[in-house]
């Protein structure tokens, strides 16, 4: 496979994405699932059991030659450290062979699995004939992954590293592994608080008058369910190239990257000393926490004349522990008035200690030094539930049943999402937290957030052909379009006609 080069202002060489172009997949899942239903009086209660035994055997091995990645920084000038819109070109950077940064992946294949079982019951309860009650508890289990070879590490940032002693520093964070030190085989233990309770009613006020309201919590699938997150780089580890160590003056050249070797994982052998001085990255177990949104929703709807009904209704969202995988190895905001004075270079405590990577090296920049972790390089707590978001929303449509050939159905929405980390986090590298230390301060208005959408469709019946207004006795063209509808839908905020086809005598405008 040819490796990923990376260069800035240049069109990417190698795969399309640093995540490499290769999948394998085998999954499977075996589920049972009963139910019981019985209507007494005027309660319709339903009861249940789902079970299911998921295999999860994905694996994405990246690019397996390595990418490289090539910026202005290496041929910027005249100051390097005082970058410029001008300064440098990344295609230049690539021909001199000076990079920026890169890796080589070293991966396994695993084999991951986990157990799940639910119960639930409902009851519709019809008070009177215009009164019904609602109310429902489903309770989840979701019993944690597990790999078939136990090849799944935790991190655990609070303990102490065995490494200290050496160092005669007190050094925080290791590696624990499944199957030994973590205690289990799964990354964390089942957790019973998943209690999804539902309640609401329904109250036809008068003839032309309904009311409904309704609350629920809703738990989504655990981000510890199976999935191959969680093998961690004691088992699957990378190799860094050190382009640059303080990053303006070159290192390690392109054609010789590696020139001590790889770093290959070494599993469980080393314990809590696993990947000294590289990477801590995994499942916290105190941070894997089952995700759940709070929904809750008052309606109003009126039957305003034949055939036409209006809806007013006040909607909301809260997600609770949403996961997010981010940096935590961010130097405290009080360290960052030393400016350049962070990249100076200063004796490695670490020296001799590493097997590779910038710890390896006699010197090391002032600000690795100061951060949380000083031992690693990243340190990165894979889906931590420490996300949060909040959604409200009014909602209003009005509807023209489809009667003497025409139809309507016009709906408005005003909303607000708010979020804090999680916010882009499909559409942002992980790590874009700008202080994990403050993570409240990221609390704003949602990137996604669509404060206006409205939305109309209008399908309308050709008045032509038997029993029509026209054409009734015609042959031809009338009896060609007997029959056909003409119907369309129109959006904001874009006001124009997208996603949905227009159609017309039985042919329609594909989608944009």
């Amino acid at each position: 496979m040819f490796p990923a080069f990376i260069i800035q202002d240049v069109t990417q060489l190698g795969p399309p994405y640093a995540g490499g172009g290769t999948y394998f997949m085998g999954d499977s899942t075996h589920s049972m699932i009963a139910n019981l239903s019985r209507v007494s009086g005027r309660h319709s209660m339903k009861f249940g059991v789902d079970a299911r035994l998921n295999f999860v055997n994905y694996f994405q091995p990246g690019n397996t030659s390595g990418g490289f990645e090539f910026r202005r920084d290496m041929t910027q000038g005249p100051d390097p450290r005082t970058p410029s819109a001008t300064g440098g070109i990344g295609y230049a950077s690539f021909l001199l062979g000076t990079g920026t940064t890169g890796r080589f992946p070293h991966p396994v294949r695993p084999a991951n699995a986990n157990r799940y079982v639910a119960f639930y019951a409902q009851d519709d309860f019809k008070v009177s004939s215009r009164f019904t009650l609602n109310a429902g508890l489903r309770w989840d289990f979701e019993g944690s992954v597990t790999e078939r070879f136990n090849r799944i590490s935790a991190i655990d940032p609070g303990v102490r590293n065995p490494m200290s002693d050496k160092v005669g520093q007190n050094l925080s964070g290791g590696y624990l592994f499944a199957g030994g030190s973590l205690g289990r085989r799964g990354i964390r233990s089942v957790s019973p608080r998943q209690v999804n309770p539902r309640l609401g009613f329904a109250w036809q006020l008068n003839n032309a008058t309904v009311i409904r309201t309704g609350y629920g919590i809703f738990y989504g699938l655990p981000s510890y369910a199976a999935n191959s997150a969680y093998t961690g780089g004691a088992f699957s580890s990378l190799t860094p190239w050190l382009a640059t160590i303080d990053g303006i003056t070159p290192h390690h050249l392109l054609r010789n990257p590696f020139p001590d070797g790889f770093t290959f994982p070494r599993g469980a052998t080393d314990g809590l000393a696993s990947q000294f001085g590289l990477d801590l990255a995994g499942g916290w177990p105190d941070a894997l926490q089952p995700t759940y949104n709070q929904q809750w929703n008052f309606t109003i709807q009126r039957s305003l004349a034949s055939n036409w009904v209006w809806e007013i209704a006040y909607a909301g969202n809260k997600g609770s522990l949403l996961s997010l995988t981010t940096q935590m190895n961010q130097l405290r905001p009080e360290h960052l008035a030393q400016g350049d004075q962070l990249l100076q270079q200063v004796p490695n405590p670490f020296f001799g200690l590493v097997g590779g990577g910038v710890l390896a090296q006699r010197t090391v920049q002032r600000g690795q030094l100061l951060r949380p972790f000083p031992h690693y390089g990243s340190v990165a707590a894979t889906n931590a539930a420490v996300a949060n978001s909040i959604y409200h929303a009014l909602q209003t449509r009005i509807e023209r049943r489809f009667s003497s050939g025409f139809s309507l159905l016009a709906s408005y929405t005003f909303s607000k999402t708010i979020t804090d980390v999680a916010d882009g986090l499909w559409n942002q590298p992980a790590g874009d937290v700008r202080d994990w230390h403050c993570r409240s301060c990221d609390r704003a208005v949602s990137s996604y957030d669509q404060p206006h959408r409205f939305v109309t469709n209008v399908t309308y019946e050709l008045p032509f052909g038997k029993g029509k207004r026209f054409g009734t006795g015609l042959r031809g063209i009338p009896e060609l379009v007997a029959g056909r509808r003409v119907s369309t839908t129109l959006r904001h905020p874009a006001w124009e006609f997208t996603d949905v086809p227009l159609c017309l005598l039985g042919w329609c405008r594909p989608a944009c």
